[in-house]
């Protein structure tokens, strides 16, 4: 049980990081979709908006994303429960202005930082666990 514990831990590490550092894991990468605050600024660290935010992912993701997908219908700019409580948004990227976007060299270094904080945290876990 305490795996899962480090398992999640690590999923909403990874989740801040990349989120309030340079505004998009690389799933959002890929999707060319990015989080920025309500306002339209850049996220970041400061303020936790984005680590209110990678909680509140695994509220919205019970059964299936439905929670998640409720709260999106019900929202002018499609918010999710976690983006309504840390302040934030996805867009799609191109629709984010020039000056609310992170500098693209920051991304490799995002998500190597990301990455390895999730693999130490399940390492502590699975080595708590041997113990």
């Amino acid at each position: 049980m305490e795996s899962l514990g480090f398992g999640l831990l690590g999923t909403i590490i990874y989740r801040f990081l990349c989120e309030g550092i340079h505004g998009a894991t690389l799933g959002k990468l890929c999707c060319g979709i990015c989080v920025v605050s309500e306002d339209g600024s850049p996220s970041t660290l400061k303020g936790g908006g984005a680590l209110v935010r990678s909680f509140g992912y695994h509220v919205d993701a019970i059964f299936f994303g439905l929670v998640g997908y409720q709260s999106m219908k019900h929202s002018p700019i499609n918010q999710r429960y976690g983006d309504r409580w840390g302040k934030t948004a996805v867009f799609k990227t191109k629709d984010i202005a020039l000056e609310s976007q992170h500098a693209p060299v920051l991304l490799i270094f995002v998500i190597l930082l990301g990455t390895g904080c999730w693999v130490v945290t399940i390492a502590l876990g699975l080595i708590l666990k041997v113990l």
